[in-house]
């Protein structure tokens, strides 16, 4: 039998991917030989961790895969190809340190140094693991070179290695080393920066202002899960779904968005809705955001963030939320969904059974529904210039499916589709953050509103009420004018006060000067607006 840690410490990846033919780049990055990895998605140093397809292991895992052979065999392997005298190899008693021990003798001999044959010592233990897999803590997740790092794949890491060692409690074990990394690990907002200046990808940042791309390997908040190629070829199989799926002017809208969410910024103050009858193909749109923003995407529910107060928190330090199918109903309260668009900072966010803490938010939000997002109380003109609706086409009854048209495009196109997505901020920025609607979209954004605020439609509406700028009203006279006008058309008033208040956001848009002067039939001198009468009746 093998002494696993001496080949280990002899021999470690980056010898054997030498030594095999699989080139390692300048930043310990190469392609994953063990799926189709077009970039190099593949961290190497005295272990391997594969971005890509999450494969993840030392010396001797990477020998095993890369020629389908037992742990043993790999081993053989290794000490062949390396000329690793046969007496270092079996320099000690036959232990396996590589797989689970079964002699407590065996642990003893060969025990790390942050196992003191009872316990996992966790500051030694932290230490050891950090040298090998550097990551940080900030906010509530877990960061490693290749962005966020889901608590339950460094939970399965650490498992894997102290179970070689520990034999019973290792859950718990487990669970109290990831608290004690949370404090250990533990970085503050000033040591990590919002970077708002360059877009970092898997194999390097991409700096906006000069263009130029830097390879990178530095711990950073929100890295992409896919590699920047300036080179990487159209996007041609996207481009031809997107003409089938929206009208020109509304794929340059989706482009520009796409790249506003590369960036943690809110500086467009937009959210975007995908509006069709369904079937036409706009949850592939979704499933391709997910592939390009990975852990830096967030799936939650409009509807939670507006009404369940630990929905915020998912949305921490994450670059987009995407709500793949947003519920039809009215929210109740729109307050958090507005901060949240427009948040650039902060926000109270609260995690169940933890305390509330000030949390970066800048998730942009993107939702694909069957119809508008509608609020129960809401009708402020804040509420719908937030929206971005982009109309579907209609469903061409002659197209053909293709089934897995997001899978080809996720496996073929991912880097051309973020080359044109980086177009699309560009074209944002050039614009100062101002997005560009069609008219399609200017015209359903005007609908929405009025679905939404029916006291725009009266304000519209012909017969009741007249304009000019000689032209009075009273506030009662135009309110019970209004009444009369939704009466007619089987719609259900608002409260006065509501009525005065909305009218008040809309009177520039309509010409309206509020007074307190307006004059009566009888004299009297009250509330009202000037620019507007009503029908006299």
């Amino acid at each position: 039998m093998y002494n696993f840690a001496q080949i280990k410490e002899m021999v470690d990846v980056k010898d054997a991917c030498a030594k095999y033919g699989i080139e390692v780049k300048g930043n310990s990055m190469a392609l994953c030989p063990f799926h189709n990895d077009k970039n190099p998605s593949m961290k190497v140093d005295k272990r391997f961790h594969c971005f890509g397809c999450q494969e993840d292991g030392d010396v001797i895992d990477f020998v095993s895969k890369l020629f389908d052979l037992s742990t043993h065999d790999a081993c053989e392997k290794i000490i062949k190809d390396f000329g690793i005298p046969a007496a270092v190899a079996l320099s000690i008693d036959p232990v396996k340190v590589h797989e689970k021990q079964s002699s407590a003798e065996a642990n003893e001999e060969c025990r790390p140094f942050w196992f003191d044959g009872r316990i996992v010592k966790e500051k030694e233990y932290i230490d050891y693991f950090e040298a090998r897999h550097p990551l940080i803590f900030s906010g509530s997740d877990f960061f490693d070179i290749g962005g966020r790092l889901p608590v339950q794949k460094l939970k399965s890491e650490i498992a894997k290695e102290i179970s070689n060692f520990v034999k019973c409690n290792i859950s718990q074990t487990v669970d109290r080393i990831v608290k004690a990394m949370e404090i250990y690990l533990y970085r503050n907002d000033e040591d990590v920066k919002r970077e708002t200046e360059h877009i970092s990808f898997l194999n390097g940042d991409f700096y906006l202002a000069d263009q130029k791309f830097v390879e990178d390997t530095e711990i950073k908040i929100n890295r992409l899960p896919v590699s920047f190629n300036p080179y990487a070829p159209d996007a041609d199989i996207w481009k031809s779904f997107l003409n089938d799926l929206l009208e020109e002017d509304d794929i340059r809208t989706l482009q520009q968005f796409m790249g506003y969410c590369l960036l943690p910024t809110n500086a467009a103050q937009k959210m975007l809705l995908m509006i069709g009858d369904g079937g036409e193909g706009k949850s592939v749109v979704g499933e391709v955001f997910s592939a390009i923003f990975g852990e830096n995407a967030a799936k939650t529910k409009i509807s939670a963030i507006a009404e369940n107060r630990f929905a915020l928190a998912t949305l921490e330090n994450k670059l987009i939320t995407i709500d793949d199918d947003m519920k039809m109903s009215a929210l109740k309260d729109t307050e958090i969904l507005k901060q949240v668009i427009t948040c650039n900072g902060k926000m109270s966010v609260e995690r169940k059974g933890k305390d509330a803490h000030e949390a970066n938010i800048y998730s942009r939000i993107i939702a694909f529904s069957n119809g508008s997002l509608s609020s129960l109380h809401d009708r402020s003109e804040g509420f719908f210039r937030r929206q971005i609706p982009i109309i579907v086409k209609p469903k061409d009854p002659n197209r053909v499916n293709i089934y897995d048209l997001a899978e080809r495009i996720i496996a073929e196109e991912l880097e051309g589709i973020v080359v044109w997505a980086i177009n699309g901020l560009y074209d944002l920025i050039g614009n100062d953050y101002n997005f560009k609607l069609s008219e399609r979209s200017k015209n359903a954004l005007n609908e929405i509103k009025k679905d939404g605020n029916n006291i725009i439609p009266f304000l519209e509406s012909k017969g009741f009420i007249y304009y000019g700028k000689d032209e009075t009203t009273t506030s009662k006279a135009l309110y019970e004018s209004y009444c009369e006008w939704a009466s007619a058309n089987n719609l259900e008033p608002y409260k006065r006060k509501s009525f005065d208040i909305q009218v008040a956001s809309l009177s520039e848009k309509f010409g309206l000067k509020r007074s307190n002067h307006i004059h009566t039939s009888e004299g009297l001198e009250v509330r009202g607006y000037t620019g507007v009468s009503v029908r006299l009746r």
